[in-house]
């Protein structure tokens, strides 16, 4: 399966001021957010934040939980959820 990239007409729109972003220890990752499906993740290399949609709750904790959350990102979010790059 490859990235899902949608248009921003047909996605939903979270509030983008109300999402609390969490700052993570990790080589992949900076911030990590989560509400109402909606995973943010802000990417390290990058500085790009990217939502990612229909993730569920369970996901999102799994991710928190994880030792790597480099590995599980690569493992069970990217090329698995419709995205979008947050402008």
């Amino acid at each position: 399966m490859s990235f899902l990239k949608l248009k921003s007409s047909s996605l939903p729109k979270p509030d983008f001021l109300a999402m609390k972003l969490t700052q993570i220890d990790s080589s992949m990752i900076t911030a990590v957010g989560y509400e109402s499906g909606t995973l943010r993740l802000v990417f390290a290399s990058t500085g790009k934040t990217v939502d990612y949609f229909d993730v569920p709750q369970t996901t999102y904790h799994k991710l928190m939980e994880s030792t790597s959350k480099g590995t599980f990102i690569t493992n069970n979010i990217l090329n698995c959820f419709q995205y979008k790059y947050v402008d």
